[in-house]
């Protein structure tokens, strides 16, 4: 029984690398970064009433449909799927800290390491700049970071001397996000 783990015992850390490839670390001394900045994790977007109906409309034919159908389990999510959106768009965001070192990636308090990263692109899109990077995760193969008033060139170049630059695809997720508004 000496491989028995107690799961009463939280761990700070993964016992190895390669279990995790985000790794919680302490947060780094970015004074030492190769290159950090700070901007919000997600841009705040300003709802409209028109969206507040279509997707007050939406949940109320599809709890309607469920209630014609007696499907009861169908309204507690439908609802509960409302409640958590409505509650979404009430979020701020906080400020992100970010920053390129020796090691990788930090986003926050997490690290991505280089040997986990495959490759990057530098990406624009509505005005606003992204880094895209590509990871081994079969689920999230790419983790987008925001780039607010940045040297994108500097970037580049830093990028470089660790990993490829490949031009990523918009995920089918991103796009859907997008277009209903999230």
């Amino acid at each position: 029984m000496q491989n028995t783990i107690d799961l009463r015992k939280p761990t700070a850390h993964p016992s190895s690398p390669e279990e995790s490839s985000a790794q919680e670390a302490p947060v780094p001394d970015y004074a030492e970064a190769l290159l950090s900045w700070t901007a919000p994790e997600f841009e705040k977007r300003i709802y409209t009433a028109r969206w507040f109906f279509v997707v007050g409309g939406f949940a109320l034919i599809c709890i309607i449909a469920a209630i014609i159908t007696k499907n009861y389990f169908f309204i507690v999510f439908i609802a509960l799927s409302f409640l958590v959106t409505m509650l979404y768009t009430r979020q701020t965001p906080r400020d992100m800290a970010f920053a390129i070192a020796k090691e990788g990636v930090y986003i926050g308090r997490k690290v991505f390491l280089w040997k986990i990263l495959k490759s990057f692109a530098l990406m624009g899109r509505d005005g606003r700049s992204e880094l895209s990077l590509e990871t081994e995760k079969l689920l999230t193969p790419y983790i987008r970071i925001p780039l607010p008033e940045i040297n994108i060139e500097e970037l580049r170049v830093l990028l470089k001397k660790f990993i490829p630059e490949k031009e990523h695809p918009e995920s089918a997720a991103d796009e859907l996000g997008k277009n209903l508004g999230f």
